[in-house]
């Protein structure tokens, strides 16, 4: 609320406005009705008030149940208003008067809001014109309508008065003053623009306060301290490349896909030359010819390993070098190679987990060369800086380098965690620790509605938060399952199987709509009790031993089924007898295992034969 004598040349200032638009003499009076509670459903139970806006700009009360009469021919002005009872004194205290609020925005005359109504019928009788602005709210509305006589839709129309209905030469009038804000208006609007925190936390602790009890929070907190954006931002995006024309980018559909990305992820960039750089993803970016590999960059990343064989200038002698990039300047070249004219690169894998292959070497034929062939096993050679010379591979003319035998890691198996919070895996030991994963490692996923399928352990797999289990796979585990078979009239089953390695979703429930899984669990010996309910209530529990009770079939199979007598509820008991104590992994203990004894058969990430001519 202003000072009372910015309400008071607010009405002064409209009063001359409406002298020029009307006849002197019968110029009538204006009425300003301010709004009323809003009941949502009953008198008791109310919208937050909210002042009809031309009202307060006039007469500055935000208040419900007040009304206002300009006189435009004698200049008087009137506010009309009741005083609180003693019923309300009781519950809410002593309130200010109508009279002192009257006072406080310059108004002299103050009356109960009944002689309104008198006071506009007088004017009507004595063929006075009624200028009001249109209604907002349907209280109002039908109030003009029945004190000026007139029908609801005519009170919403403009038109000039002598026309009826809303007065048209009130609301230029108004529109014209409102139209410029005052000094005093910007003062309060810079206040309110400087603390926006203050003011949105006000109106929303204002609405939790009003309707938080009737409407209960229906999503779910979680704790989201320490996540990186990096870390769950979604890859919704996918990467190609246009090798011949040397671009980059997310919006090139018709050229060779590289990988899924976010868009706040890094590439990095490997060339021919020995060249390579990191850019950040874009649209459409030219990176130019002459581009060996691309793939995400992960800052700080030591487990993606870079095995390369460069010619070192135009008839060098080859190198070969094993190095990680574990940070770069954003758009800057480097260079694998020493640098000189004539460099290139001869050989090069991207592998994520340093795996280490072995390869083939062919050698130009010369006279007196005794060996054409030689191989080399990366696992030979350590990880060293990417601006190392590397060690030297041979000093005669290569003809070609090819890939003999793939190999495993030499960094060991990677500890996996799981972090509910993000539903993603971290390998900086957040959440739930899954084991230590090698490159043919996969995870297993069982949903809470009996689906399961298995996953490699990239940092980037987004899962769905209706996870009952999540572990590392082991093809010999056993699981048992009670299934309510809606095939099978609604009976409940027990079933013992091993999940399938697949990375496609399947389901140990039968798959009729109505089927679903009541209880899972991976222990050896499991003891089941069955809790008989309705009309079997009176029977005692039945205590079934699952591993004596169903044999171990396919994930597919039906099972046995548990009682034809109605079931209340499944209980899962602790087991009498458990299997031989196994060692099991700790993310402290565990040792990198042999890589040479589990070297994966699958191909390395990424091989090139670069012996292309120059």
């Amino acid at each position: 609320m202003f000072e009372a004598n910015v309400y008071v040349n607010r009405r002064r200032s409209l009063l001359e406005r409406m002298a020029s638009m009307t006849a002197e003499g019968n110029r009538g009076i204006a009425v300003f009705l301010g709004n009323v509670d809003a009941a949502a459903n009953y008198r008791g139970n109310d919208y937050k008030f909210r002042q009809d806006s031309s009202f307060l700009y006039f007469w500055g009360i935000d208040e419900p149940w007040f009304a206002a009469v300009l006189d435009l021919d004698s200049a008087d002005e009137c506010l009309y208003g009741n005083d609180v009872d003693i019923d309300d004194i009781i519950w809410m205290g002593p309130q200010p008067s109508v009279a002192s609020k009257g006072e406080a925005i310059g108004c002299a005359k103050t009356l109960p809001l009944a002689e309104f109504d008198k006071a506009v019928a007088a004017a009507v009788a004595s063929g006075r014109p009624v200028h009001f602005l249109p209604p907002a709210r349907y209280y109002n509305q039908m109030k003009l309508a029945e004190l000026t006589g007139r029908t609801n839709e005519a009170v919403r129309k403009v038109a000039p008065v002598a026309a009826g209905g809303a007065s048209e030469e009130l609301v230029k009038a108004v529109v014209s003053l409102r139209l410029i804000k005052e000094q005093c208006e910007i003062e309060e609007i810079d206040k309110e623009l400087s603390d926006m925190v203050g003011v949105t936390t006000r109106w929303f602790t204002m609405l939790k306060t009003k309707y938080g009890a009737a409407y209960p929070r229906k999503t779910e907190l979680r704790n989201f301290e320490n996540i990186e954006a990096a870390k769950v931002i979604e890859a919704n995006e996918k990467l190609y490349i246009n090798r011949e024309e040397g671009f980059i980018g997310t919006s090139l559909k018709k050229d060779e896909f590289v990988s899924n990305c976010s868009s706040i992820d890094d590439i990095i960039l490997f060339y021919k030359d020995g060249r390579y750089k990191i850019v950040r993803v874009a649209e459409k970016m030219f990176v130019g010819p002459g581009v060996i590999h691309v793939g995400i960059y992960k800052k700080n990343d030591k487990r993606t390993i870079y095995n390369v064989v460069y010619r070192d200038g135009r008839g060098g002698p080859h190198y070969i070098k094993r190095f990680a990039v574990t940070g770069t300047n954003r758009d800057r070249e480097y260079n694998l190679t020493q640098g000189k004219p004539g460099s290139r690169i001869a050989y090069f894998t991207a592998n994520p987990n340093g795996e280490a292959e072995i390869i083939k070497v062919q050698l130009k034929p010369v006279p007196n060369l005794r060996k054409t062939v030689i191989e080399k096993d990366f696992s030979e050679i350590g990880i060293k800086g990417r601006g190392s010379m590397g060690n030297l591979l041979t000093r005669l003319e290569v003809q070609r380098i090819g890939l003999k035998a793939h190999g495993a890691s030499t960094l060991g198996g990677r500890k996996v965690w799981f972090d509910r919070d993000i539903l993603r895996l971290d390998f900086d030991g957040h959440g739930e620790y899954l084991g230590e994963f090698h490159s043919d490692d996969r995870i297993l996923v069982v949903l809470k509605n009996g689906e399961f399928y298995l996953s490699d352990f990239d940092a980037n797999n987004h899962y769905e938060d209706n996870i009952l289990y999540i572990e590392k796979y082991r093809p010999d585990k056993v699981w048992t399952a009670i299934v309510r078979n809606a095939s099978q009239k609604g009976f409940y089953y027990i079933k013992r199987f091993t999940m399938e390695a697949t990375a496609k979703k399947n389901t140990f429930v039968d798959e009729h709509k109505d089927s679903s899984l009541t209880l899972l669990t991976c222990e050896a010996y499991p003891l089941i009790q069955v809790n008989f309910g309705g009309g079997d209530s009176f029977r005692e529990p039945l205590v079934i031993d699952a591993e004596e009770f169903a044999l171990i079939k396919g994930f597919k199979a039906i099972g046995k089924r548990v009682t034809n007598f109605e079931v209340a509820s499944f209980e899962e008991l602790e087991p009498t007898r458990r299997p031989e104590p196994e060692v099991t992994e700790q993310p402290e203990e565990a040792e990198a295992a042999d890589e040479a004894a589990n070297a994966p058969e699958e191909p390395a990430s990424e091989q090139l034969n670069l012996f292309e001519e120059e």
